[in-house]
């Protein structure tokens, strides 16, 4: 009887110290929102990111993309958070549905409110950010 006992108390403790949530810091990084930075010419930019997939970029005064952009087609984002770096996609889509063109962006999470993007003008995507351009890279601020 003293075994079972001893038995019972062991696998209770083994069972309940199983059953104990862990608290685990949830990532609360959302890409959705406004992104503000500043480029090497010293013009502020923004990317809207929205919960439907499409991207408003502001530069300056200038403001082009999201689902219908006067008329001219749309601009829309993919990201992979699977790989490393980041790969962030801006796709443009012409009114039809065809695709127009896309860049291809690397992301950095620095916290919440602070992502790193490297740009490529070319069609081949940054591989890291190792020997950082200061022309193609952008430090966006959430606001």
């Amino acid at each position: 009887m003293k075994y079972f006992t001893t038995i019972t108390i062991t696998l209770f403790l083994i069972f309940s110290m199983g059953c104990t949530s862990t608290t685990k810091k949830k990532n609360t990084f959302t890409i959705v929102g406004t992104w503000s930075g500043v480029d090497e010419t010293g013009k502020k930019g923004s990317f809207i990111f929205d919960n439907e997939g499409y991207c408003i970029l502001k530069i300056g005064k200038s403001i082009i993309g999201g689902k219908n952009y006067q008329g001219k087609g749309s601009l829309e984002y993919k990201v992979n958070f699977n790989v490393r770096p980041i790969h962030l996609d801006l796709i443009a889509y012409k009114p039809d549905g065809r695709k127009r063109g896309q860049m291809l962006l690397i992301m950095k999470i620095i916290d919440d409110k602070t992502i790193k993007i490297r740009m490529n003008f070319s069609k081949v995507r940054p591989r890291d950010f190792e020997n950082d351009i200061k022309k193609d890279i952008m430090i966006l601020r959430k606001e």
